[in-house]
């Protein structure tokens, strides 16, 4: 799958962490610094569109899951679908980081004569941070209800292999040591399932 090997070859631009220019100094022409400040907003639009891309990424690798039953299959899904969760939040702080620089540059500009609070350059940056947060919120809170409801069906079907196996549901503690093991998944066949329910019950 190619968000392996995305995960491992990404690495943010050095210039990325310094992207937001403190456009709108005295010299500066007003459409030239405008058109600077956008030149960022939209940086940050393509970071959180990467976002809305590893989440459905994220939702084909759980789907595709579902259906295999090759154990290796299984274990590069599985790393596949950790880098695209741990990339979404390398790239949310990213964005986090990005738009505090935005929120400076508007407080340095709004010191010029001329644009300060409710100029209509400072209602164009303000109204632009306010869309690109609330777009991050969105992307995230999307993404954080699939990551919850991949770990409940997971739970779910953990939980239903189990008590065909056992005849009887398992308590908090079981499910939870079985979760870890990490050896479940939607394909784990009953022998290997209940291989891994006698090493708990040996192990308690």
């Amino acid at each position: 799958m190619s968000t392996t090997s995305s995960c491992r070859s990404y690495r943010f631009p050095p210039s990325d962490h310094s992207v937001i220019e403190m456009a709108g100094g005295d010299g500066d022409d007003e459409a030239t610094s405008l058109a600077k400040y956008f030149d960022n907003v939209e940086a940050i639009t393509k970071e959180l569109n990467k976002v809305e891309r590893l989440k459905q990424s994220l939702k084909r690798s759980h789907e595709q899951g579902k259906t295999l039953h090759n154990g290796k299959a299984v274990k590069d899904l599985r790393f596949a679908m950790e880098a695209d969760v741990a990339l979404t939040l390398e790239t949310a702080k990213l964005v986090r980081f990005q738009l505090e620089a935005l929120d400076s540059a508007n407080a340095d500009h709004r010191s010029l004569p001329g644009r300060g609070p409710g100029s209509s350059s400072d209602r164009s940056r303000t109204a632009a941070v306010i869309s690109l947060r609330k777009k991050l919120k969105d992307s995230l809170d999307g993404f954080n209800e699939l990551r919850h409801q991949i770990n409940e069906e997971h739970r779910e079907t953990v939980q239903r292999q189990y008590f065909t196996i056992t005849g009887k549901n398992p308590d908090d503690r079981t499910l939870e040591l079985l979760i870890s093991s990490g050896n479940t998944n939607h394909s784990t066949t009953s022998n290997t399932l209940l291989d891994i329910v006698f090493n708990l019950s040996y192990n308690k």
